[in-house]
């Protein structure tokens, strides 16, 4: 199945689409949680969500197969000790090629539209990040950028790309002036934030890594952009 990525006695990791919701709310009836029978298999109980991927992030989603594994995961995504990757194309450039978004985030509620953004009172929020290539495209400067959050904030990576003024493409709830100004033409709806790799450490302590292939959007905005070939692989 496609949207199968890895699977053991203790975990299934599937490739979740961009624009799929992980879990219901007041206007989401169609969500992962609500089939995660269907990914119950041959084990005794149905299976837990780990964490959380918004809605218009794409990438890997980790479940728990056995309670007992749900709570020596679920300490060790509190812990920090799970390892995520990140691959995002948006607008401008960092000011370095590698280095860290240090920007305390809090979480604000207008009108239930909720958002999170830089606030000196908020939690600690630390994001990593590689460029692995900058350019332009028709006078727009896009760069691709690998993220590793170290804290795990709701919208993280996008609240700090936003802090640092360099909006993630296709990202409407954080993109403010932009959005106008700077239509890509062939880039289509989605948003380029793509959850690709995870690093879990087993119960023996050894790391099991699971990758999501890129999806078509991402793919076809590499040709679009004209991006080297190679990163495809990365």
């Amino acid at each position: 199945h496609p949207y199968f990525l890895y699977r053991d006695n203790d975990v299934i990791a599937i490739n979740k689409p961009a624009g799929i919701a992980v879990q219901g709310g007041s206007r989401v009836v169609n969500h992962i949680d609500g089939v995660l029978d269907y990914f119950r298999f041959d084990a005794p109980y149905r299976p837990q969500l780990l964490h959380r991927l918004d809605k218009s992030t794409s990438g890997i989603l980790l479940l728990s197969r056995r309670p007992k594994v749900t709570r020596r995961l679920s300490e060790a995504f509190r812990n920090r000790e799970i390892k995520k990757l990140y691959l995002a194309i948006l607008y401008g450039h960092f000011p370095k090629i590698k280095g860290s978004i240090n920007a305390p985030l809090a979480n604000t509620n207008i009108k239930n539209y909720e958002k999170t953004t830089f606030d000196l009172k908020g939690k600690e929020s630390k994001t990593l990040y590689n460029v692995l290539w900058k350019g332009e495209h028709q006078s727009i400067k896009i760069s691709l950028v690998e993220f590793e959050p170290e804290t795990g904030r709701k919208h993280q990576i996008r609240a700090h790309c936003n802090y640092i003024g360099c909006s993630i493409i296709g990202d409407r709830k954080y993109l403010g002036k932009l959005s106008n100004k700077n239509n890509i033409e062939g880039l289509g709806e989605k948003m380029f934030l793509h959850a690709r790799e995870l690093g879990i450490p087993d119960k023996d302590g050894l790391t099991i890594r699971i990758k999501a292939p890129l999806p078509t959007h991402m793919i076809n905005a590499f040709k679009l952009l004209k991006l080297p070939k190679s990163l495809l692989d990365i």
